[in-house]
Formats: structure tokens, sequence, C-alpha cells
């Protein structure tokens, strides 16, 4: 029979057995780590924000973002975790990548890899969401595999050859989801159309108002009817037709190749009525040489002519209106409706200018995010060992990714810094590398930097690679500035 010494004596040993295996415990909690976020945000408190609509999953719903991308929503395609399903409002968050500058500040991957088919690729995106969502209540949803939510992508990428993949919350690894389905924006075409119906008026008149050379201008008024536009041009003596002249448009007879901006939007800058706005008299010596458009903002352009000689003139010009729509109208038309055709012109374009050219088509059968990409390949693609070095007050830091970005070619690829030894580039004007450093700075390879590395396919050179610190980035319109002027 025990004393009640031993009893106590025996009770102490308990506990502390006790004690140490609670702490042997945490210990071994401490020593396993949560799992890292497969989408870690660039930087740090910065990231696409989430917009969020409200729908009755009961009855059929279509929610339109304000990017024109259509998310349908079938009765009974949100379930709760038995597939039952949910009956109370939810609420729907989303938000896209559209763009290189959203794609590095959200973090998401843009590598596929597949171990048994040996592939181990960079993608480059038409388009990319994430969806999610819970009732109104704060309780979890799903989304029936039997009645997917449809997702109408708008896109202004209308090429093809891309494929549908889904993120993996879990691993963080793309899965393939389905081909592509492209749907045309009927509501752009449409709106099209209605502009090609209207343009300005009045001021045509006045001799600071031109077009680019007569041969286009007489291309379009005559709507490519060849026999009317050489009858002009066999003529001894070239006249133009009296009614064309009515508009009151002169010819700066140039030559140039260039694109311009009218409104947002991309044309040839001889398709264009231009205004002269500094009233800068052409020199004589100007006809029929050579010209170039460089864009300054909005729709004003300088406008640079030069010859192999010393002469040269320049004078900023402002893009008015498509010659097609001039003559859309008769010239007294110009002349009484000025101010209503310019600003319902100028409404319309605008409109059409944040449109999609298309719309995607993707099934979603889960919630989470959704891309639609393919691999991205360059023919002349080099890889090179990299030595990298940071700007000084950096030595010791170690950034956590490195970015390689094409405008060009509308591509993001996302390196390990810690990983990187090697590097792919390519004779890229418009390629840059991007890292962040301390305190969200933005350090920079400029292209001109890329463009000086030499190499080829078969031989990898060891190059050093110096980032300069670039901007600090405080908000997401800051990355989104930093892009735009790339």
């Amino acid at each position: 029979m025990r004393t009640k010494k031993q009893i106590i004596l025996y009770a102490g040993i308990g506990i502390l057995f006790t004690l140490l295996l609670v702490a042997a415990c945490k210990n071994q909690v401490n020593l396993v780590q949560a799992p890292k976020p497969v989408i870690n945000p660039a930087f740090k408190g910065i990231d696409v924000p989430y917009t969020e609509y409200t729908v009755l999953a009961a009855v059929n719903d279509t929610i339109t973002s304000a990017s024109g991308t259509k998310i349908i929503i079938p009765a009974g395609a949100i379930t709760d975790s038995a597939g039952n399903p949910v009956t109370e409002p939810c609420v729907l968050s989303y938000r896209e990548f559209m763009d290189p500058a959203s794609i590095m500040v959200s973090g998401i991957p843009m590598g596929f890899k597949d171990a048994e088919a040996n592939l181990d690729k960079s993608f480059t995106s038409a388009g990319m969401f994430e969806l999610k969502g819970k009732t109104k209540t704060g309780k979890d949803i799903f989304v029936s595999n039997k009645n997917p939510i449809t997702v109408n992508l708008a896109s202004n990428n209308s090429k093809q050859g891309y494929s549908n993949f889904f993120l993996n919350p879990n691993t963080g690894q793309w899965v393939y989801s389905g081909e592509e389905k492209i749907i045309q924006n009927l509501d752009k075409i449409s709106l099209n159309k209605q502009i090609k119906k209207l343009k300005q008026t009045l001021a045509f008149a006045g001799k600071n108002y031109f077009v680019m050379s007569t041969s286009t201008m007489l291309d379009i008024y005559f709507k490519d009817d060849y026999r009317k536009i050489y009858s002009y041009y066999n003529r001894k003596k070239a006249k133009l037709p009296k009614r064309l002249l009515q508009y009151g448009i002169i010819s700066s007879e140039l030559y140039c190749w260039n694109n311009a901006f009218l409104n947002k939007q991309e044309e040839a800058a001889s398709y264009l009525v231009w205004e002269n706005i500094n009233g800068k008299a052409f020199p004589k010596w100007t006809r029929e040489k050579s010209a170039r458009i460089e864009h300054l903002n909005g729709n004003v352009h300088m406008l640079k002519v030069f010859t192999e000689g010393k002469d040269t003139f320049q004078t900023k010009i402002r893009s008015v209106m498509r010659i097609k729509h001039l003559f859309a109208y008769d010239p007294e038309y110009w002349t009484s409706s000025y101010d209503e055709a310019m600003k319902q012109i100028q409404e319309d374009e605008a409109r059409m200018a944040a449109m999609a050219d298309v719309y995607r088509t993707l099934e979603v059968n889960k919630f989470g995010t959704y891309n639609c990409d393919r691999f991205y390949t360059v023919e002349e693609a080099f890889v090179i060992k990299a030595d990298f070095q940071l700007p000084a007050g950096n030595e010791t830091f170690k950034p956590e990714k490195v970015f390689y970005v094409s405008t060009r070619d509308k591509c993001l690829i996302t390196y390990a810094y810690q990983d990187l030894q090697e590097i792919t580039l390519c004779k890229d004007p418009s390629a840059v590398l991007l890292t962040v450093l301390k305190d969200n700075m933005l350090a920079e390879v400029p292209a001109k930097d890329l463009m000086a590395i030499s190499g080829d396919k078969n031989s990898k050179q060891q190059r050093q690679i110096v980032f300069k610190e670039k901007v600090k980035i405080k908000t997401q319109e800051d990355i989104q500035k930093y892009f735009k002027n790339l």
C-alpha cells in the first residue's frame, strides 16, 4: 500500500512529465511552419482590390464589371458544402489582372510546370481573374459542378492560340481547364458603326487644318474608286473636285508612316485631319518630304520634318478626326452642326476605347483564380549566367522575386531571386528587369542595358546585371504609372 508521501511524489512526477510533454509539443509546432500562400503581392500593403457584388443565388443573375466582363450565374449554381443550392443572398468578390502591372502587384505566379511532361514554361496572358464569395451572413459557398458559372472575360487581345487554366490554391500550379472560346464584342462593333456617322465642322475652312497628303485624301473621298482617282492624276493640270475643296482642308504633302492617337484610339497619321496648333507655316522645302509623328499627350503630337541635309521643321499638331468621318457628311453639315457632332463623337470614342475587342469564355466550377494563357516563346532567346548587383545600401538585402517584363510581347515572367543563377533574355527593346527592394523601392535594369547584353543559344556567358533604384511605390496607381511610361 502506497504511503501519502509516495502518492504526492508520483503525482509530482506525472505533472512534471505532462509539462515536459506540452513543452515538447509546442516546440514541435514551432518547427512546422504554416504553408506559404501561393499568391504573394510584390509590394507590402499594396494589392489589386476586389469589387463586391450581391446576388440572389436562387434565381438567374448576371454581373457586369466595370471592364465589361459578364459573370453569368444560373439559379442553383451556388451551393453549400453539402452541394445543396443556397437560397440566401451571396456576396461575390471579383478582380481582374489584364496587364503586367496588375499581375506584378498581385504576385500571381506566371509559370507552368508539369514534371511528367517535362515542362517548365512561362505564360503570356490574354486575361486573368479571381472570383470568390460567401453568403451575406458569412458562410462558405461553393460552385456546382453540374451547373457552373460562366465568365465572359473582356479582353483586348483578340489573337487565338490560348488555353484556360485554374490556379491550384494548395500547390500554386496551373491546371488545364479547357480550350479558348472567343466571342466578338458586338456592342463595340455597333458603336464603331455609329461613330462613323458623325464628325467635326466649321473650323475646317481655317488654314490651320490639314491632311498629310492629297493622294490619301482622294483615295478616301472617292472610296478607292480607281477610275476616278486616276482621272485626277492623268490630267495635265491636276485639279481637285470642287465639292472636295468646299471642306476647306489643305494638304501638307508629307510622307508619314507613323501611327497616331485620336481620342485614345490608334490610327495611321495619314488617315487623320490635323490642326496645326502653333500656326507655323510649312516651309516650301517640306513638300513631299518624310515626316515623323511623336505622341505627347491626349490628341497632341509633335510633327517633325527632316531632310538628308540640315533642314528641319517641327510644330505641335492635334488630331481632329478621321478623314473618312469628315467625308461622311456634306460640307454644309459641318458648318451647322460642329458643337453637337464633336461632343457626341468624343463621348462615343471614349466609350469605345474602354470596351474590350472580344470576350473569352471560361467555365467556373470552383471559386479561385483563372487564366487564359499560352506559353511564351521567342525565337532569338538566349540564356546567360547572371551575377546580380543591387543598388548601394542593399548589399545584405535579399529580394523575393525578379520580374522580366516585355511590353512588346505583353509578358511578365517571375523568378525566385534566391534560386536565380541563370536567366533567359532576347533582343527586345521594350524589355526590362524589375525587383522590389526595402520599403517598396522599385529597382530596374533598363531596356538599353539589357539590349547591350549579347548571347547565343549554344553557350551561357557570365554577365553582371546591375539594378538601379527607380521609384518608391506607395499605391497601385504608382506602379500603373511606371508601366505606362515604359
